[in-house]
């Protein structure tokens, strides 16, 4: 990292970009970065989880408090992951990591200090954010788990585009345990003669 900026991410010259440039894998290396956030481990759990789906690996995961230790831990995931999460507290509808990581990629913003060129993800009140490069990305969210789960269903599926890797949509285990319920009931209704068969169909 030179003056505050993600080299990994915006990298100054074409000999810096191949140096911070990953050996090519069948999977997707990720770590994850928790900047004074809480809910840490169900987090975690959540993102590993979605990990292995697209047969992806969690290179590791830290915590830090500190926004001046925020960039150089950003940086040393980077070295050895793809892609990188950053969960952290919301401030103000975004999670706080947001400002100093736009502010490093020198990232255009709007008079509201929405990054103009990046991918906005959008929960019920809050909001996420998935800068890329050619090689890297990383995925800034906040630490609500109900807010961030959607979040995560539209960037896995950004991930699992540009690295190639297969994506199956996440089944909603409610609608399977109603599906499970209706279809039971729909059984001894029918044993007892109460549905026609062609209804069951």
């Amino acid at each position: 990292m030179e003056n505050g900026k993600i080299s990994s991410i915006v990298p100054n010259t074409i000999e810096e970009y191949k140096k911070g440039r990953p050996e090519e894998s069948p999977s997707l290396s990720a770590g994850i970065l928790f900047y004074r956030a809480g809910g840490t481990a169900a987090m975690e759990d959540r993102i590993h989880t979605m990990l292995l789906r697209i047969g992806g690996t969690l290179s590791g995961a830290l915590a830090i408090q500190e926004e001046k230790e925020l960039l150089g831990m950003l940086n040393h995931l980077l070295e050895s992951s793809r892609c990188v999460f950053v969960v952290s507290g919301a401030l103000g509808g975004r999670p706080e990591a947001a400002e100093p990581i736009f502010r490093a990629m020198r990232a255009s913003l709007t008079p509201e200090g929405e990054p103009e060129t990046i991918l906005t993800l959008s929960g019920k009140q809050l909001r996420g954010y998935l800068p890329e490069s050619r090689e890297k990305i990383i995925c800034i969210l906040p630490d609500e788990e109900e807010e961030a789960q959607g979040m995560l269903k539209e960037a896995f599926l950004r991930i699992a585009e540009k690295f190639s890797l297969p994506y199956e949509e996440e089944k909603d285990a409610a609608l399977d345990s109603e599906k499970e319920r209706k279809g039971l009931q729909a059984f001894f209704h029918h044993k007892e003669g109460n549905i026609p068969a062609e209804k069951l169909k």
